[in-house]
């Protein structure tokens, strides 16, 4: 089925499913004799972040006035205007006196540009309906505007309606389809489909188990700079499962995710720099690292930070396990 079949079934049959669940439960890092850091199962990455990281970083660079975000290269000293591109346009924030995003406005502004066929703004306009913000939540609306986009290409969309696929939500549950639009997403770019692709194969769900196939999207994902892909297969490089044993390359790749705030990757580096694996043994550093995963939840490294800092008193009540 194409993605302009899929479209012409009408708007009525579509709902997007984004709650995709992590694929993978993590063991015990670098050492099963470790205490255990609680590595938690996050929620799956949803398709909706890209847009979301958009905006976040939009704002920075935009001066806050009544109504829309001007750009902050507008000055004084320089009163050249430029027209705005499709993209300015489609990728628009627009901001009320008190700083915060005006979700109505705003949606209202790339409606007009969605429907001059701008991908990016009709992907954000599904967006808005399928999270609610500036229109009423409409899982429908949100699904016939991210099939507009797929039509065109755009990866992020693609992988939402693989979603919708694969679990079946909203359209009969067809794994072949979704693992089809996972494939698309993930050969245009999209880390997370890239991702989503390694779990299939790793799980064996619409395609027979095949970890050579799981490594290789896993790898094109990390590369991409998807955390969750850095910190699962830094995990596959501990145990030289599928790849050889390299524990240093495993520190970098639980430092990349690290570094972007992942906790569990953070509790990861904090081993690895208490125990010398992959790296120089540094207490210093192994306590920065807890702290930063403690500082987020993490209970594992909050109990190890406590064990570094007073073992004789904590011992006895977080023991090894």
């Amino acid at each position: 089925m194409s993605f302009r079949c899929i479209f012409e079934q009408g708007p009525g049959r579509f709902i997007l499913a984004w709650s995709f669940s992590i694929f993978f439960v993590f063991g015990p890092l670098f050492s099963g004799s470790a205490v255990a850091l609680e590595i938690s199962e996050p929620d799956f990455m949803r398709g909706h972040e890209e847009a979301m990281l958009q905006e976040r970083e939009s704002l920075p660079r935009r001066s806050v006035s009544e109504g829309v975000a001007r750009d902050s290269s507008s000055s004084k000293k320089n009163t050249a205007r430029r027209s705005p591109d499709v993209n300015d346009r489609a990728s628009v924030v627009i901001v009320g006196r008190d700083g915060k995003v005006d979700h109505e406005r705003t949606a209202a502004a790339i409606r007009q540009e969605a429907v001059k066929g701008s991908a990016l703004a009709q992907y954000r306009l599904g967006l808005a309906y399928e999270l609610g913000r500036g229109v009423e939540h409409d899982a429908d609306k949100a699904a016939e505007w991210y099939a507009r986009a797929a039509l065109q290409d755009h990866p992020a969309a693609i992988l939402n309606l693989g979603v919708m696929f694969f679990e079946g939500r909203g359209l009969e549950q067809d794994t072949r389809l979704g693992l089809e639009h996972f494939e698309r997403a993930a050969a245009l770019g999209n880390a997370i489909a890239q991702y989503n692709l390694a779990k299939v194969y790793l799980e064996g769900k619409a395609v027979s188990v095949d970890e050579a196939i799981a490594l290789e999207w896993l790898k094109k994902s990390a590369d991409a700079g998807f955390v969750m892909a850095q910190y699962v297969l830094a995990g596959f490089y501990v145990e030289g499962e599928g790849v050889e044993q390299n524990l240093e390359v495993a520190f970098s790749l639980y430092e990349r995710a690290a570094v972007r705030g992942l906790k569990e990757a953070q509790a990861a580096l904090g081993l690895a720099y208490e125990k010398g694996y992959g790296v120089a043994s540094d207490r210093r550093e192994a306590l920065r690292w807890y702290s930063f995963a403690a500082e987020q939840g993490h209970q594992g490294a909050a109990r190890k930070l406590m064990l570094l800092q007073d073992p004789y008193s904590q011992s006895e009540f977080f023991p090894s396990q």
